[in-house]
């Protein structure tokens, strides 16, 4: 059986790199073959201008997005949830809550950050507290090594696990080349037009080759943002002179982006906050030279003189010098171009991507199932409350010291629970160690944690013990079982004789809805009265009304409402064998005892409805009634 897997990520629109990578992984064969797969979108931004901005339908999307999570988990049961959360400010703040909702309902986490800023934040009071709580038991996936000093602070390095992203072949499998045709060369810029991504340090880059004077056209290709759209672009270009060298081409997908890769002889990227950069890959891939940023994962993409040159972040001086180092040497460039699709065809290929990203999700769900780190008291449930928390959990834990048989064992088989429990009173008739749940000796916190961690490790087994132990509950521990057995062990006293006081139940006075329950729960109405003035019983004409024989002494009008051996047994007064005897012989005869009820019934509709009475004493009034000329006598 394939593990079952929870994504709940990005995916586009917005296009950006963390809804790309979701897409990526969304679409996979390989993991899709691999787990079981169900995807939720984490996404509440309608578009790039929407991204980090409230707006009061976020709140309700959020709301709706809680519930779905909450029903898919309690429907699903999957053995790992799988995460893209932010990693600082607001949407942080709204990530925390859907990580926390998932731990608390006992899933397996997984976060995988697609940004970094963990560490700009952690010396807040409320930041920490929260991280602290956020990473606590749970794996964390990066991009890169050296993004690793971001959540140093809350996640031991053997908790970390590193997975570049991965691109898909837009070449068609047909090898590019790295050599360019272009007259003045062409720079590139392919990202959203945000202040982080470097547009500002790049125009004034520009500005500085424009004033040493370099000749070159720069295409800056991405869609607007609330921060810099077209005409605030604009006006920063004309503000540096640069009219004549760059152009806003706008968004660009497929073939119309890949066409900006294959005429580009320098690809810059000089970002001040990023943690991977798929642009950087896509530049790779067609054999661009790359000039970035030592920023977040970029270094471990872009090594410095081998595919691309580094800049100072923040540094438009920095930045010019390297673009100018590229300029001068077309060499340069067509080399670092191979090189870096060299590395990319090893490194960096969405083949590559979805075998480590495979192989992590398959790690990570074999470190074993729910975390039991988080406890959480929730008080008194009853009714459908109750029941909620047993078809929520995947393990029942029972740990006590000093039970006789616990009920809520037999709660747990009935919803197909794995049960652990201690060897103590009769609880190991309920729990067969190995069979339907593990036994773990009384008061022994190890031992009781070996078999937590037994069945938390293996989803497989839990399942096959539920299984066996709803068998056991419906062939051994139902209502009905119970009746049918404690029938019997009354029957097996009464033939036994002797004290059957602790047989004997009395319920105090019932009438109406309650008494009638008596009645239909009741296989024979016993009646064995000795009272010298019981003249015509009629708790009697109920029993038989209900389908009951009677057993009765012989006492006043009693014969003539039950008939010995047809409706009923009559015994002799104050005789206690006899009494015991016509019982016995009662509980022997099942056949016999249902004819006898059919009888009373049959007889109490023909004889004693109050039809029949109000017939009989109308009779006797007009019999009994003399008229005079102005009175009625009776």
């Amino acid at each position: 059986m394939k593990p079952t897997i929870l994504f709940i990520l990005h995916l586009p629109p917005p296009v950006h790199g963390a809804a790309m990578m979701g897409k990526y992984i969304h679409d996979s064969k390989l993991i899709n073959e691999s787990f079981d797969c169900h995807y939720i979108n984490l996404t509440t931004a309608k578009n790039l201008e929407d991204i980090g901005h409230f707006r009061l339908g976020k709140i309700v999307e959020f709301a709706k997005l809680l519930y779905r999570i909450r029903k898919t988990i309690r429907e699903l049961h999957p053995d790992l949830v799988y995460v893209t959360p932010n990693a600082k400010g607001g949407a942080f703040y709204k990530d925390f809550v859907v990580v926390e909702m998932i731990k608390s309902m006992g899933c397996k986490v997984i976060v995988h950050y697609h940004n970094k800023g963990v560490a700009t934040r952690q010396d807040r009071w409320l930041d920490d507290k929260l991280y602290r709580k956020f990473f606590k038991g749970i794996k964390v996936i990066l991009l890169a090594e050296a993004l690793y000093p971001d959540v140093q602070k809350y996640v031991k390095r053997e908790d970390v696990y590193i997975c570049p992203n991965g691109i898909p072949d837009t070449t068609g499998g047909k090898e590019p080349t790295a050599e360019r045709h272009n007259k003045i060369p062409h720079l590139l810029f392919l990202s959203n037009l945000l202040v982080s991504k470097g547009v500002i340090v790049l125009l004034d880059a520009l500005k500085i080759l424009k004033d040493r004077g370099y000749s070159f056209v720069c295409d800056f290709v991405g869609g607007e943002t609330a921060e810099i759209d077209a005409a605030r672009f604009k006006e920063e270009v004309e503000k540096r002179g640069l009219n004549q060298l760059v152009v806003y081409a706008g968004k660009k997908y497929g073939k119309d982006k890949d066409e900006y890769f294959d005429k580009a002889d320098i690809f810059t990227f000089p970002s001040t906050n990023e943690a991977f950069g798929l642009v950087s890959l896509e530049a790779m891939e067609h054999k661009v030279p790359v000039v970035a940023t030592n920023e977040g994962g970029i270094p471990d993409v872009v090594k410095n003189g081998l595919n691309g040159l580094i800049a100072k972040k923040g540094n438009s001086n920095s930045l010019a010098n390297c673009i100018a180092e590229l300029l001068d040497d077309k060499q340069l460039r067509e080399k670092m171009g191979e090189d870096g699709y060299k590395k990319f065809k090893e490194h960096f290929t969405l083949q590559a991507f979805e075998g480590k990203f495979k192989d992590t999700i398959s790690d990570a769900v074999a470190m074993g199932g729910v975390l039991i780190n988080f406890v959480y008291y929730y008080g008194k449930k009853y009714g459908i409350d109750k029941v909620r928390f047993y078809q929520n959990a995947d393990i029942f834990v029972a740990p006590s010291f000093n039970e006789a048989f616990p009920l809520v064992d037999i709660e747990a088989m009935q919803f197909a629970l794995p049960i652990v429990a201690t060897n103590v009173g009769g609880v190991t008739d309920e729990v067969k160690d190995g069979e339907n749940g593990l036994i773990s000796k009384v008061g022994d916190a190890a031992s009781l944690a070996e078999c937590l961690e037994m069945l938390l490790g293996d989803k497989r087994l839990r399942e096959k013990m539920g299984k066996d132990g709803y068998k056991k509950f419906t062939e051994h521990f139902t209502l009905q079982a119970f009746e049918n057995k404690f029938r019997k062990t009354i029957s097996d006293a009464i033939l036994r004789g002797g004290a059957i006081a602790n047989l004997v139940f009395y319920w105090g006075k019932k009438y109406g809805q309650d008494k009638d329950a008596f009645f239909r729960n009741a296989d024979i109405f016993v009646f064995p009265t000795y009272y010298p003035n019981e003249c015509f019983p009629l708790v009697l004409l109920e029993a038989m009304q209900h389908g009951l024989p009677c057993i009765s002494t012989a006492e006043g009008g009693v014969p003539a409402i039950i008939e010995n051996e047809k409706t009923g047994l009559l015994v002799q007064r104050q005789n206690a064998n006899d009494l015991a005897d016509k019982i016995a012989w009662m509980i022997e005869h099942p056949k016999e005892r249902k004819v006898m009820g059919e009888n009373g019934t049959k007889k109490c509709r023909n004889c004693f409805t109050i039809e029949s009475f109000e017939e009989s004493m109308n009779n006797i009034l007009i019999k009994e009634v003399q008229y005079d000329s102005t009175r009625l006598y009776i």
